[in-house]
């Protein structure tokens, strides 16, 4: 996935587990982004496997599920594999000609037009109540759109029931769309179903079968009221001095959470002491220019300053010739040379 969306660092492997995950719901295997051959160090000839350089639709295998791995490899010593199955096939399907035929054993229970389906809406107001009919139809004019058995479950049995309702019956989704677009501009189009009339009234029914099953439909066409003094402004821009105040106790707290830092003192420690490594300084170095727009150089790090004193000069920016300072450190610790012929008396 990085030739797609590139580092995502902690997320990379639940990227890859939902690019698996897709896969295997639309039975389409994808290939990798700008990969169009092998490394021959793979010897894939003598494997069952192949490398991908199109889109191919996901045969069904010779016997069992279809399978697919998903692998996490990290620097940090992180091995992990996992194994997806696809899902079973849902009960379901048994009546999914049933389902886009649009006809259901006592759908139309209860009124005079057996076999149509009966779609219930409500809504908090009238208008979010036709604003709901007005995304249905739109939807069920579509050419994607789903088993009219479908929509008629979803809507009975997946939707709260609030004060204005209203309903439509059809047996198809062209009539359910038309019907739904005069609901909306106020015009009545109720089919004369007994249960549907009654729900509609406030009463509480049990819904007739259909022969669906849950679907994805538009959500709640909410208000979006506005609140008038609750409505919290942006805050006034903070003078330059209280802004780098600011700024700089938030760096503390990240360094204190990243490097699990107890007390004041072990601000005094150098990132090393305190148990930073090469991976973390590459993490805060990230952090720091995410969050705070700070472009802090990782040589930073490897100074022997103490904590406070390096959160100081990411934070100010103070210029320094970091690389000449460490030289310096390195050129310190190395030992004094032996003086001439002190090597043959020892030896």
């Amino acid at each position: 996935m990085k030739s797609n969306v590139g580092h995502l660092n902690a997320a990379a492997g639940v990227v890859g587990l939902i690019k698996a995950a897709l896969m295997l719901r639309h039975r389409t295997m994808v290939p990798t982004v700008n990969v169009t051959r092998p490394h021959p160090d793979l010897a894939l000839d003598d494997t069952p496997f192949r490398l991908l350089t199109r889109a191919e639709a996901w045969a069904s295998p010779a016997f069992g599920p279809r399978l697919a791995g998903v692998s996490s490899l990290g620097i940090g010593g992180t091995n992990v594999h996992v194994v997806l199955e696809e899902p079973p096939t849902p009960a379901g399907d048994a009546g999914a000609g049933r389902r886009a035929s649009g006809a259901g054993a006592g759908a139309g229970a209860g009124g005079a037009d057996a076999g149509r389906m009966v779609l219930p809406l409500s809504a908090r107001t009238e208008a979010q109540l036709a604003a709901a009919a007005r995304r249905l139809a739109a939807v069920l004019h579509s050419p994607g759109a789903p088993p009219l058995a479908d929509v008629a479950h979803t809507l009975a049995h997946g939707r709260a029931t609030l004060d204005a309702r209203a309903y439509v019956t059809a047996a198809t989704c062209e009539e359910a769309a038309t019907a739904l677009e005069s609901l909306a501009t106020g015009r009545t189009t109720a089919g004369g179903n007994a249960v549907g009339a009654a729900w509609a009234a406030g009463q509480e029914v049990t819904w007739p079968e259909t022969g669906g099953r849950r679907t994805r439909l538009p959500t709640y066409p909410f208000a979006g009221d506005h609140h008038g003094a609750l409505t919290l402004g942006p805050p006034p821009a903070p003078e330059p001095e209280e802004q780098a105040t600011g700024t700089e106790a938030a760096v503390t707290a990240l360094f204190r959470t990243t490097l699990a830092l107890d007390g004041e003192q072990d601000l005094d420690r150098t990132y090393f002491a305190a148990g930073g490594d090469s991976l973390t300084a590459v993490f805060l170095v990230s952090e720091l220019r995410d969050r705070f727009a700070l472009d802090v150089p990782i040589e930073l790090f490897l100074t022997e300053r103490p904590l406070h004193e390096l959160i100081t000069r990411a934070v100010h920016g103070e210029e320094d010739d970091l690389l000449g300072d460490l030289l310096d450190e390195l050129e310190q610790d190395e030992p004094e040379p032996d003086e001439p012929g002190q090597g043959e008396r020892g030896r």
